[in-house]
């Protein structure tokens, strides 16, 4: 039997029954060995920071209710993911002749589990977006097709104990306590701008890009923000690589508004989609380009709105996978007080 059918069969049986079945208490009402360490993998999100639920948050702006559902979804997702990957690693493990609890696996055992529950792991990926979609109304598909496409629904890797997996994803780039990486960047006009040459004051930086519907969305009220507190904040946006660009994953909401912006292929085309953004949605801040590689982009976690507020010292003290104009006026009245 083949390797993919094989993992595909095994798994669905095991989903649809609601998981392996969990080992009887022995005496004493101690869990066995094998139930205390499924136990200890179990998935914990933190829909506050999860990226995902971010993301999702961020484009649709979902009603309690649709967020509690979706949630409800996600966490079967991710629980899912775990026992299609079990299933694969103990294939895996089999195959090899190695008795169950022998060692533990190495790499390539998980490069060979990976490549054994990808159908799988993809039909589950592809599964949970259509349920989620069933769960918006009409006027928020447009949102929900663009923000879709962008997720990542890979099962995230950590630095837990032994390297355990995380589900999250929240592990990228700098979070609160970090020194934020250090940049120097162009700017539309011309100037040369380091992280350095900021201190003094608290820093707001945003990622972001004109074929993004939720960055656009998001320039009001950040915009609003930046006229509270005026000059006792430096507000900056660094300008990355296109999330919808029309050679790409096209948003509806872009065709409609005659957004038709190709991926870059240059710096120099970079820094004019950059410039026609700034002018086009009157920004009042800082405009930054990122080069062509995204180095600065990938060194703050690499996702496509991201924000941070940076105190005078050049702090991390709050990391928001999809900006938020509240999160970001909470952080700033924690260091500045309320303006």
């Amino acid at each position: 039997m083949p390797r993919t059918r094989f993992i595909v069969t095994i798994s669905l049986a095991t989903i649809f029954a609601g998981g392996p079945a969990l080992a009887q208490s022995g005496d004493g009402g101690m869990p066995p060995p094998g139930e205390r360490h499924r136990r200890s993998r179990e998935v914990r999100i933190d829909p506050q920071h999860d990226e995902t639920l971010q993301a999702i948050r961020a484009a649709v702006e979902p009603t309690e209710q649709q967020e509690a559902l979706i949630l409800s979804q996600y966490t079967k997702l991710r629980k899912d993911q775990r026992t299609v990957m079990r299933d694969a690693l103990g294939a895996v493990r089999g195959e090899d002749g190695r008795p169950d609890g022998q060692r533990a696996f190495n790499r390539q055992d998980m490069r060979n589990a990976r490549e054994l529950a990808a159908e799988m792991i993809d039909a589950l990926n592809a599964g949970f977006l259509e349920s989620c979609r069933g769960l918006l109304r009409l006027d928020q598909y447009e949102a929900w097709d663009a923000c879709a496409s962008q997720l990542d629904l890979r099962m995230k890797r950590g630095r837990g104990r032994r390297g355990a997996g995380r589900a999250d994803g929240v592990g990228s780039g700098p979070k609160p306590g970090d020194a934020a990486p250090a940049f120097e960047l162009t700017g539309v006009t011309g100037e040369t701008v380091t992280l350095a040459s900021l201190r003094g004051k608290p820093v707001v930086i945003e990622f972001g890009s004109y074929t993004c519907p939720v960055f656009r969305r998001q320039v009001q009220p950040l915009q609003t923000l930046q006229t509270r507190f005026g000059d006792s904040v430096h507000w900056v946006l660094v300008y990355t690589k296109e999330a919808h660009p029309v050679d790409g994953h096209v948003a509806g909401i872009n065709r409609r508004e005659g957004i038709e912006v190709p991926q870059h292929v240059s710096f120099e085309k970079r820094l004019e989609c950059a410039k026609i953004c700034r002018r086009k949605m009157n920004l009042k801040a800082m405009v930054l380009v990122d080069g062509i590689d995204n180095k600065i982009t990938e060194a703050y976690g690499g996702h496509p709105n991201r924000g941070f507020v940076i105190d005078a010292d050049g702090m991390v003290v709050s990391r928001q996978n999809w900006i938020d104009a509240d999160k970001t006026r909470e952080a700033l009245e924690g260091l500045l007080g309320s303006l």
